[in-house]
């Protein structure tokens, strides 16, 4: 066993690193990660003042700060929670070693390295896996002072406490939840003599992290906690909804997927392992397993007793400090159901290969419980971080795309994408190229002097539905880019009266494969894409038509006119989607009860030179707006003599 722990606790941390650094920088900075960077960068003769009007202790910033010296960019911001997350796993796998043994522990640093809820932290710029780490570290040193009677465990408990209170508010939580388990004395026997020294050790534990955390939290604290029962709408209340929420949220990663239809198999196998990690009998390796069972009931029990009088401060990620402990009770209930499982099998000859049979066992399930959800975590990550738009692509597009004269304008867009919006484009150098709005009458102001305009507008408005707006779309020349809460539209000469501006190939042009000449319509579309399309077009949920075009075609030909469509969970029944041209039916395709993308269309379409209509028209679904349940992904004219 011990010739194999530094094999698998070296893949570990390789895997896990790897995890937490790829694609680290790429990323759009949200809300929150935005407003750390700007304390941290904030110039030393106003840095603590703005460090204590922020959300977070000093410590946080100054770490934030050192990584930014290197360059204030998306990866630099994140490297700290990158490095901590990654430090996390041989933290777990030490703590584990130390309480339940060197399987559970190497068990539980595997589970760690692949943690979505720890990677997708360790790729935000925010202080979580440095107070998750402290915390494995605090918990570790604490077993190994009051159980292995360690002086040089008690002072480093001391100090890494004292870090804790200076990285995260909720730093204590963690401290006093450790000293409710030591006044109870889990940790010693009752007929223990050194009791009374204990005590004066745990009194001595707790009032120098607190004394030397004074002078910050007198003035701090209490501020922060006043904003956040005011400003928080998503803390968890006293209900059995609130467990729900945060088994989905350490399962998946999400704070509300009790709204969304995800499996709740892995729900179930993890109950089942806690289970099994709680209540199966002593094992020969383990010390104590105060720790993982008690610690998290202690919070849990502070976190919703507070919830209880109406102090309602803690979130989900706020409660990331209780997971390594129930890792650790995970990998016990692998080891337990294997063991239990060769000794149906094979008795005390089968003992010998417990841990073999657990490794593989852990293997199955990370392979249910984990492989999933990773690669719908790396593949569309917004699915998972809705709140994190695309602000740093929109605002590269526009740096690239500008030119002398173009206006931009950016219309009723809510205070969050706003600020990180502008974060972007100061970074960029465009800060004085964008003018904020609140409705469309400069846009057609500047349009009517003949001056291009990029409009900027929540993605939630997309298509616009501001008659003012459509029908300046109805006359003019338009190319889209949409982003994730975010869509910029690029507005030029009327439609009719002048030919296709050369701009529009610029701004409008993606890699769909066509032959189009430059002007042709080109349009690919739906929540779920990068949406590009050109030309003028309309929307239309009336008598069953999802969507219509307006088009020019420039160069006469046969063309292939083909449309992709995605159904929703959501949607039951079964639909024919129809093509129409110029108000002649084309073509027309089925969408079955089982089937989630769908590609129909015609070929060998003749298009003469000019303007053409295109509809998309639904039957057979008579509550497909209401529902959400189709998009349409893409519409392609491919080909053309």
């Amino acid at each position: 066993m011990k010739k194999n722990t530094f094999l698998i606790l070296f893949l570990a941390l390789a895997g896990g690193a790897f995890l937490r650094f790829h694609a680290l920088g790429e990323k759009t900075l949200w809300l929150d990660e935005i407003n750390g960077i700007q304390g941290a960068l904030t110039p030393w003769p106003g840095f603590w003042a703005a460090v204590r009007s922020g959300e977070h202790p000093p410590l946080f910033y100054l770490i934030h700060r050192f990584f930014l010296s290197f360059g204030e960019n998306e990866f630099a911001a994140r490297l700290p929670a990158a490095i901590f997350g990654t430090l996390s796993i041989s933290a777990i796998f030490a703590l584990g070693k130390n309480t339940l043994g060197r399987p559970a522990g190497l068990l539980a640093a595997l589970l760690w390295a692949v943690s979505v809820v720890d990677i997708s932290q360790s790729q935000n710029a925010r202080n979580y896996t440095i107070l998750v780490f402290l915390t494995i570290l605090s918990l570790n040193f604490l077993v190994q002072a009051f159980s292995h009677k360690r002086r040089g465990s008690f002072w480093a408990w001391i100090g890494i406490n004292t870090l804790l209170l200076y990285t995260h508010y909720f730093g204590l939580f963690v401290v006093s939840s450790e000293a409710v388990l030591l006044f109870f004395g889990l940790f010693r026997s009752r007929a223990d003599s050194s009791r009374p020294a204990d005590f004066r050790r745990l009194l001595l534990g707790v009032l120098v992290p607190g004394l030397l955390f004074l002078p910050w939290g007198c003035f701090a604290f209490l501020r922060q906690a006043k904003e956040a029962v005011s400003y928080f709408s998503y803390y968890l209340e006293p209900k059995s909804q609130s467990f729900l929420v945060l088994a989905n949220y350490f399962a998946y990663g999400l704070w509300d997927t009790f709204t969304v239809r995800y499996p709740r198999s892995p729900l179930i196998i993890l109950g089942i392992l806690l289970a099994a990690g709680t209540a199966g009998k002593k094992r020969p390796e383990e010390t104590s397993r105060t720790v993982p069972v008690f610690f998290p009931a202690i919070v849990l029990a502070t976190v919703f007793s507070l919830a209880a009088v109406n102090i309602k401060v803690v979130t989900p990620r706020n409660l990331l400090i209780i997971l390594p402990a129930l890792y650790l009770l995970a990998a016990r209930g692998i080891l337990v159901l294997s063991g239990a499982l060769l000794d149906r099998l094979g008795g005390d000859r089968g003992r010998k290969h417990e841990f073999a049979a657990a490794l593989v066992l852990a293997i199955i399930l990370l392979g249910r419980l984990n492989f999933t959800t990773l690669a719908q975590y790396y593949n569309d990550g917004f699915h998972m971080e809705n709140h994190r738009g695309s602000w740093k692509q929109a605002s590269g597009f526009l740096k690239e795309n500008l030119r002398p004269g173009d206006r931009v304008l950016a219309v009723q867009l809510p205070g969050t994408s706003r600020f990180c919006l502008e974060y972007y484009l100061k970074r960029d150098g465009l800060p004085d190229r964008v003018e904020f709005t609140d409705d469309f009458k400069a846009l057609k102001n500047y349009l009517d002097r003949g001056t291009p305009v990029y409009l900027l507008v929540p993605h939630e408005d997309a298509p616009p539905r501001d008659p003012v707006l459509l029908q300046i779309f109805k006359d003019h020349w338009v190319a889209a880019r949409h982003y994730h809460l975010l869509d910029i539209y690029y507005l030029d000469r009327p439609f009719r009266t002048d030919p296709l501006p050369v701009a529009m190939s610029r701004v409008g042009k993606t890699a769909t494969p066509t032959r189009l000449a430059a002007g042709d319509f080109i349009y690919s579309s739906g929540w779920f894409t990068m949406n590009v399309f050109q030309g003028r077009y309309t929307v239309n949920l009336f008598n069953g038509e999802f969507m219509a075009y307006y088009f020019f075609c420039q160069v006469p030909g046969s063309y292939s006119i083909l449309a992709d469509v995605r159904k929703e969970e959501l949607w039951r029944e079964t639909a024919t989607i129809e093509l129409i041209l110029d108000e002649i039916p084309i073509a027309s395709f089925p969408i079955e009860k089982s089937s989630r993308w769908v590609t129909g269309g015609s070929n060998s379409i003749y298009l003469t030179r000019g303007y053409h209509n295109l509809v998309l028209r639904v039957t057979g679904q008579s509550q497909i707006y209401r529902n959400l349940a189709l998009s349409l992904s893409g519409i392609t004219i491919v080909g053309g003599k």
